[in-house]
């Protein structure tokens, strides 16, 4: 057999089978508009319509539907006259309505063709039916003893198609199904039929002429054996295309399964076995089961969809010419030596998973090409698993074998796994799921990588070894995970999958925040000095997270009494303060006043001079210091006289040798009136002067100012006399002095100039 013919009588039908199959809906178009009730059980009679005796029922009209109900074991036959090019396009309409008819219904004198309407919800019930070309349509149920297209005359091209409806045909002893011309099942088409074990299930083209059969959309034919188990006394197959050139085609979402069974002699039951080729496109599935082989044409053709093959006695696949794989298929098949063999076997972008009880998993006399496909080949012990007499080559794909063939330099890119010893070649995308198995070992060489993409599945049932490197973009499953640290607060997370794993390692900690010491108050807990685990979430009191600690230990109760708050002291002309965080106001005290020159007087202009508190650094308001060449008379006030009495405005001046009012004037010999003065001699009547015999006021007190210590102040030790004298002259003078300036007062007792 050679390729070449085979395509072109392929073609051929296929143009053929798409005219064909367009013929009953042409028909069903035209489909005529009387219709004829009729009761296949009613008593004999002969009209216009049909003929009715004790042998059968004819049907005469072409332009007329009937509508056949009741029960008869009678046979329906068609009939109508002559055999010219003009009758070739004739049809009898036929209606069922939960129809019983035992005989069946066939046509008798060609050409005429059948129209079988199976409206829903209804069951009709038939022996044998056959015609040279038959339309079936309607989602009811129609059950047959068999279904041929047999009959031929040169005028009446032979055709069945069958869309929607459920057909049921158990053959009758003897008997197989014979479908010739082109076949065409569409639509939600199930069709079941079971052989007897004597025949072939269905034959196709078993005449002299070639059928093509086709399965498209959702349609579902099922040839299946009454007893598959009990052998039978010769070969009996599930599905057989005879002559040169019988095709099977299947498309979009359609299924065919086919059995071959068991038999006694050397001859076995085929599953499927074609003269022509085999086509498994778009979502379509195959499955064949054959005691030997389960699926045999001359070309086998899977793009797209999915075939799966056993054989219980033999080859799995067999094309003597070529098998091609590709755009996703998935090709599943099991025999005994090989499971998959042919003269040229091209796999790309697909799986396959081939299986051999006894010999090579895939065998090819000339040449095997895989490319960016997942292959499982699996040899009986000792063989080996992907074998060509020509050039085996891989690329981009995942290999996997039990034999120990290494492609001789002719793989790139790839994974090669050798029974439990894998080996990752070059930079390989997965191509789709794969599993690494349990007992495997997958080794990354320096420099390899391996890809998972969207979409894709790798399972790692057995384990990674070597420098790893692995892109997940898709789906990593691990049994057995690789690397990662456990830590207090988790697991160790796989470097190959993303997935934890294994238990928790409470000391190792991961990390620590830092927590600072804070003051309680009586408002607000404090808490001590202390550290949290980033991971684990617990206490330390060290950085090094050796001394664990509870979290009721950080803590430091709040405070009985009021507390100072952090705002510092605060101040105003009355003294200054502490204030507590609830806002109460705590360690109040005068100011401790000092003057501080802010500029100092020259002859001819005047400087300033304030005073600030040593405690809080309030300030008081400037004063001025005149000029040190002023000259007024005496007694003038503002005046420099340093005469007693006058109001000296420079208390500094060391020639003041008269009481000048002002503390702390070096000069003054007499009593100032004001406490501290150190000339003063007498008392001023003011507590803590220190010329006061029996004063124990502030001056000299040792008490704290808020952020200070105090020596206690001492007053003048000299004597009283010198004062005594002086007091009456100066009394009037000091007491105008004190009206005209007068100053605040410290609490301390102080006097302010």
């Amino acid at each position: 057999m050679k390729t070449k013919k085979y395509f072109k009588r392929f073609a051929g039908l296929l143009v053929l089978g798409v005219i064909l199959g367009l013929m009953p809906a042409t028909a069903l178009a035209d489909t005529p508009t009387q219709v004829v009730s009729m009761d296949v059980g009613a008593q004999n009679k002969n009209d216009e319509y049909c003929r009715i005796d004790d042998k059968g029922i004819w049907l005469k009209r072409t332009d007329v539907v009937y509508e056949l109900s009741g029960s008869t074991d009678k046979p329906i036959e068609l009939w109508t006259p002559g055999d010219n090019p003009t009758d070739a396009q004739k049809r009898i309409y036929v209606r069922l309505n939960n129809v019983t008819v035992n005989g069946g219904i066939k046509a008798i004198t060609p050409p005429v063709g059948i129209i079988l309407e199976v409206p829903a919800g209804t069951v009709n019930n038939f022996g044998p039916i056959s015609a040279s070309n038959i339309s079936i349509s309607g989602s009811g149920t129609l059950n047959a003893t068999y279904l041929n297209i047999s009959q031929f005359k040169s005028n009446m091209p032979r055709a069945l198609n069958i869309s929607d409806t459920t057909v049921n045909v158990r053959n009758a002893d003897g008997y197989s199904s014979y479908w010739n011309g082109s076949i065409v099942l569409g639509g939600n088409a199930d069709v079941t039929i079971v052989g007897n074990g004597m025949y072939p299930v269905l034959n196709i083209g078993e005449n002299d002429d070639a059928a093509g059969m086709i399965l498209q959309e959702n349609a579902s034919l099922k040839c299946l054996q009454d007893d598959i188990d009990t052998p039978a006394a010769a070969r009996v197959s599930g599905i057989s295309l005879y002559n040169n050139g019988s095709t099977l085609l299947m498309k979009d979402n359609s299924y065919l399964e086919a059995e071959g069974k068991a038999s006694t002699t050397a001859h076995k039951g085929f599953g499927i076995i074609s003269d022509g080729s085999v086509t498994v496109q778009d979502n379509a599935t195959l499955k064949a089961t054959g005691h030997d082989y389960a699926l045999i044409a001359s070309n086998i053709i899977v793009n797209g969809g999915t075939v799966i093959a056993n054989s219980k006695e033999s080859l799995g696949i067999y094309a003597p010419d070529a098998i091609s794989i590709s755009n996703g298929a998935s090709v599943t098949a099991s025999g005994t030596s090989p499971a998959i063999q042919s003269n040229n076997i091209a796999i790309s972008n697909s799986a396959v998973n081939a299986v051999s009880s006894n010999g090579i998993a895939i065998y090819s006399t000339a040449d095997v090409t895989i490319t960016n496909s997942i292959v499982e080949a699996t040899s009986a012990d000792g063989q080996t698993g992907i074998q060509s007499d020509g050039t085996a080559s891989v690329s981009d794909s995942w290999i996997h074998t039990s034999g120990n063939e290494d492609f001789e330099n002719h793989i790139e890119d790839s994974v090669l796994i050798n029974k439990t010893a894998g080996t990752v070649i070059g930079n390989h995308t997965l191509p789709g799921d794969a599993t690494i198995p349990a007992g495997t070992t997958l080794t990354f060489p320096d420099g390899t990588s391996l890809s998972v993409p969207s979409g894709v599945t790798l399972t790692i049932k057995g384990t990674i070894d070597g420098s790893f490197d692995i892109t997940n973009n898709g789906t990593v499953i691990c049994n057995g995970h690789v690397g990662g640290t456990a830590t207090c607060g988790g697991k160790a997370v796989c470097e190959i999958c993303g997935k934890e794993y294994g238990e928790i390692n409470a000391d190792h900690h991961t990390g620590f925040t830092k927590i600072d010491a804070k003051a309680a108050t009586h408002l607000a807990i404090g808490n001590v000095e202390h550290y949290i685990c980033n991971g684990c979430g617990k206490y330390f009191g060290d950085a090094a997270g050796t001394r664990e600690i509870s979290q009721a230990e950080t803590i430091i109760p709040k405070t009985l009494a009021h507390t100072v708050d952090d705002t510092g002291l605060h101040a105003d002309e009355s003294g200054h303060w502490n204030t507590c965080a609830c806002g109460i106001v705590l360690n109040k005290f005068d100011h401790v006043f000092k003057w501080i020159i802010d500029k100092e007087a020259t002859a001819d202009k005047n400087g300033e001079r304030h005073e600030e508190c040593t405690v809080c650094g309030y300030k008081m308001a400037s004063v001025e210091i005149p000029a040190t060449g002023t000259s007024v008379e005496p007694g003038t006030p503002g005046g420099d006289s340093d005469q007693p009495g006058n109001a000296d405005t420079n208390p500094d001046d060391s020639d003041n040798q008269g009481g000048s009012g002002k503390p702390g004037d070096a000069g003054d010999q007499g009593g100032s009136g004001k406490p501290g003065d150190a000339g003063d001699q007498g008392s001023s009547d003011k507590p803590g002067d220190t010329g006061d015999q029996g004063g124990s006021g502030n001056i000299g007190s040792t008490q704290t100012q808020p952020g200070q210590t105090h020596a206690p102040q001492t007053g003048d030790g000299g004597s009283l006399v010198p004062w005594m004298a002086l007091l009456l002259v100066n009394g009037t003078v000091l007491a105008m002095t004190a009206m005209q300036r007068k100053k605040p007062t410290c609490s301390f007792g102080v006097k302010r100039t």
